[in-house]
């Protein structure tokens, strides 16, 4: 009797048992914005025995989804012994990659023997296949351990300490071999030949050999190859005068220097800063700066110790020359009201406060007119020559049709003259000539 149950039970076995591929992750599926299915061709005896990433490309950066909410598991007759299908709830785009590994957990919830004393032969396959599924998904992690090689004598174990002992540190080996958490900086720094063999000098003077460091008061050598030391340089220069013939100096500086040609021999400063010098015939090329060049175009300052610059001259000079590039019509009519002023605005001409202004008058008919300071007094044309003329109108006297006068008056604060004429018949046409302001 119990060798036909053995014999049962070993058949039994041969028809269900089967892990045929020792695989249990796929590779890295690339995601397109469409695919959404992705297959595995591992076994696995549950749904929840597979683990799916989302992996980040730029970043590496990994997340773990989750099952029913993020993707579903299906195979054809839901029969996993030879793997299945992935089917996620989104398409992902191609920043992200897809990873599927078999995630077996190590428990073991089945028991082999049912209440009724009856050994099922499944379960017993099952069993069994978990702990080969089990061995594949560790031996899989531990391919992707820091391992010591086989021959190493050192059977020790390694013991990096706990977070605190970690904290800041770099993996590194001692004496021994061992793998030692160690202090170091924070920066990544490929090291070259040259630059181990200067690192490892045991002093300065075997430095300044790797470095090829020129110690020489005088200079003799007068290498382009190499670079002087420190204290040659201070000592050459401090040596006493130097002649320069025609070099050419970029940022000098220097304190009372008596700058002249013989010392200097040609040499050309570039933007020095130079402190009480005396120079003889310098030549100063491009432009100078500084506080002592007054740019304000009113020349503000009224200085005996600045420069004008050539833009504040001429901006200057401008602004108080008679402008005669826009002769402009600015009125065309009749007075409003004779023997009465009316205000001329002229500041769209370009014309400012207490300018002298140049008008050019022409009328249709005889006419007399008056041209003044607008408010300067409440009197017409009539009384111009009344003893309360205070003189700052201009007359003119048009004395046949289309005959033309000129006036000169000053403008207001707001850059506007006034005029009258003596009737409103009239047609009177009054042309800007040119100011100065």
């Amino acid at each position: 009797m119990f060798k036909k149950t053995m014999t049962v039970l070993v058949m039994s076995s041969l028809l269900f048992a089967g892990v045929s591929t020792t695989n249990n992750k796929m590779p890295l599926y690339s995601c397109n914005s469409v695919t959404t299915a992705f297959t595995f061709d591992f076994p696995i005896i549950n749904t929840t025995d597979i683990k799916v990433v989302k992996v980040t490309v730029a970043t590496g950066a990994e997340t773990t989804l989750t099952k029913d909410v993020d993707y579903t598991v299906s195979a054809t007759n839901n029969d996993y012994s030879s793997g299945g299908t992935i089917t996620t709830t989104s398409a992902y785009t191609s920043s992200y990659q897809i990873l599927l590994i078999r995630n077996t957990p190590l428990t073991q919830g089945t028991d082999l023997i049912t209440d009724s004393g009856v050994l099922r032969t499944q379960t017993l396959v099952d069993t069994v296949d978990k702990q080969m599924m089990i061995a594949q998904d560790n031996r899989e992690q531990l391919s992707r351990c820091l391992k010591i090689a086989e021959s190493d004598p050192n059977t020790q174990l390694v013991t990096l300490g706990n977070a605190v002992t970690r904290a800041n540190k770099y993996l590194a080996f001692n004496s021994a071999g061992d793998l030692v958490p160690t202090a170091g900086t924070t920066s990544i720094v490929v090291n070259s030949t040259f630059g181990d063999s200067l690192f490892g000098t045991a002093s300065a003077a075997t430095a300044q050999v790797i470095l090829g460091l020129l110690d020489e008061n005088n200079m003799i050598s007068d290498s382009n190859a190499y670079p002087p030391s420190q204290q040659s340089v201070k000592a050459y220069v401090d040596s006493g005068t130097v002649t320069m013939t025609n070099k050419t100096l970029t940022s000098p500086k220097a304190t009372d220097p008596n700058i002249t040609g013989t010392v200097i021999g040609g040499a050309t400063y570039t933007s020095p800063t130079l402190t009480t010098p005396t120079l003889t015939s310098p030549v100063i090329n491009t432009g100078v700066s500084g506080t002592a060049i007054d740019t304000n175009s009113v020349l503000l300052a009224n200085s005996d110790t600045k420069i004008a610059s050539q833009k504040a001259v001429k901006s200057y000079v401008d602004s108080r020359k008679l402008y005669t590039s826009s002769i402009t019509q600015v009125f065309s009519s009749t007075a409003t009201t004779g023997d009465t002023y009316q205000t001329l605005d002229l500041t769209a001409q370009g014309v400012g406060a207490n300018a002298l202004v140049f008008l050019k008058v022409k009328a249709s008919a005889a006419v007399s007119m008056a041209f003044r300071y607008k408010g300067a007094e409440a009197v017409g044309v009539s009384a111009l020559d009344s003893a309360a003329d205070d003189g700052s109108a201009s007359t003119v006297i048009i004395q046949t049709a289309n005959y033309t006068g000129y006036a000169m008056i000053q403008s207001d604060a707001s850059g506007d003259v006034e005029w009258a004429a003596g009737n409103n018949t009239a047609t009177i046409t009054i042309t800007l000539m040119g100011y100065i302001n």
